[in-house]
């Protein structure tokens, strides 16, 4: 199950677009809503599917209106299961939330036998102007969890910054490679101006928990079908915790390096055009870590905020975007979703293009973050040293250091290699002067320390 806060959607077919942009909402601030219409996939059973997610929820939330309030069916068996469930819910923890969609009245739903009343439980009238942050509050509330420090964070960066908002679709697929879901999201981000019309986005990211590392599930694919026994370098899998920050919409493009490579130097000399490939929207390549340390740098200095190479634990919890299978698109990739050597397969997907270069970065369907071309394109610098795997390492998302370590961690895969190492967890390291043309890296940026 997911680090995050589980939450289960009731509600009639009537109030269905308004749950879906609740469930919108809750999935952007780092929940895992869970809504029929978001979440079956077809050819499965829709009941067991629903008493799973119900069971597994750390909050039910029953939507109400006045065009739904009479109504009988399904939600009525899905809040007799959710009464049920409550019983076992500690008296300090809010379990149930009734949330009235506008001025309608709660429904009698009494459970004698269980002492319970649903009138009995204080609703949320979401209809009204601060609905959405009182629903936030009492999920935060159930789960002593605290919102307001992540969105502290990320105000110290915007300086009076107005966010803004960003439509598009996430794409599951199975096995084969088949679309099996395509969900409708949002982000939020700024721009920076970079001068002569040249803007850098950067997608608000909130902190939360994630496992990182290989899922146990793949070691025996990646054994019999790679005949690959490295998978101990993702291993062991352990929990983090991520702090909020905002990640570069796509790897840095050639047009934002000539930007930030023509301000004045602080530590080294940058090379206006280093990419074989060339094109203003593709990634840059070519690139040593260092100079993308320089980059970095420099883009600070202009800006004010502080820019750097995420760490290797911000990069998996970027690419995951909640997710625990091996790509943030599902249980493989194809090459219509990313740019890599279509030649290979990883499941039961079937052999694709192989294009022999990079291509202009958004070509291909984001993640649940609003992040494009986290697999494939080029591989990413990070902030850490290499350790062949993860044994002692750290759990707050900090980068990875060593005394005197000259190798460095890439990640993502790219055009050149195969979907096996264009997974979530797969890792990579090159000697910190290394430049080649399937080499680029993303920028992130972070509130400055306090303490």
């Amino acid at each position: 199950m997911s680090d995050r806060i589980q939450i289960f959607l009731a509600h009639a077919s009537e109030d269905q677009e308004k749950v879906i942009e609740i469930y919108d909402s809750l999935l952007k601030r780092g929940y895992a809503p869970w809504l029929d219409k978001k979440n079956l996939i077809a050819g499965q059973n829709w009941k067991k599917e629903i008493f799973k997610a119900i069971n597994n929820s750390d909050i039910f939330i029953a939507c109400f209106s006045s065009k739904s309030i009479n109504k009988t069916g399904f939600i009525q068996r899905e809040l007799k299961l959710a009464l049920d469930k409550l019983v076992e819910i500690p008296e300090s923890k809010i379990f149930l939330i009734p949330l009235r969609l506008d001025n309608c009245s709660i429904p009698e739903l009494q459970r004698p036998d269980l002492g319970i009343n649903l009138r009995d439980i204080h609703w949320l009238d979401f209809w009204e102007q601060d609905g959405f942050e009182n629903l936030i509050k009492a999920i935060e509330f159930s789960q002593h969890r605290n919102p307001e420090p992540k969105l502290r964070e990320l105000d110290l960066l915007l300086f009076g910054t107005k966010l803004q908002k960003f439509d598009f679709e996430v794409v599951t697929v199975n096995t084969s490679g088949r679309e099996v879901k395509r969900d409708q999201s949002f982000a939020e981000y700024f721009s920076e101006d970079l001068s002569n019309g040249v803007t850098l986005d950067m997608v608000a990211i909130l902190g939360g928990q994630f496992l990182m590392g290989m899922e146990e599930s793949e070691i025996e694919r990646l054994v019999k079908k790679f005949n690959w026994d490295g998978y101990r370098r993702e291993k062991p899998q352990h929990s983090v915790t991520v702090k909020p920050f905002f990640m570069g919409k796509f790897p840095v493009t050639q047009a934002q390096w000539r930007a930030v490579a023509n301000l004045s130097e602080i530590e080294r000399s940058l090379e206006a055009d280093p990419s074989n490939f060339k094109g203003d929207k593709r990634p840059v390549e070519g690139v040593s870590w260092d100079e993308a340390v320089e980059f970095c740098k420099r883009l600070s200095r202009k800006t004010g905020r502080e820019y750097r190479l995420p760490s290797e634990a911000e990069w998996e919890y970027a690419i995951r975007a909640g997710t625990n299978t091996p790509f943030h698109f599902g249980e493989t990739i194809t090459s219509e979703l990313a740019n890599y050597d279509g030649n290979y397969t990883y499941a039961d997907e079937p052999e694709g293009e192989y294009r022999k270069k990079t291509t202009d970065v958004g070509s291909f369907p984001p993640n649940a973050f609003g992040l494009y071309d986290m697999h494939g394109n080029v591989w990413e610098w990070c902030a850490d040293d290499w350790h062949d795997d993860y044994q002692n390492a750290p759990t707050d998302c900090t980068a990875w250091l060593s005394d005197k370590s000259n190798i460095k961690v890439i990640r993502g895969g790219s055009w050149a290699v195969n979907p096996f190492n264009c997974r979530s967890a797969s890792r990579g390291s090159l000697t910190r002067d290394s430049r080649y043309d399937n080499i680029g890296f993303r920028v992130m940026c972070v509130a400055p320390r306090t303490t």
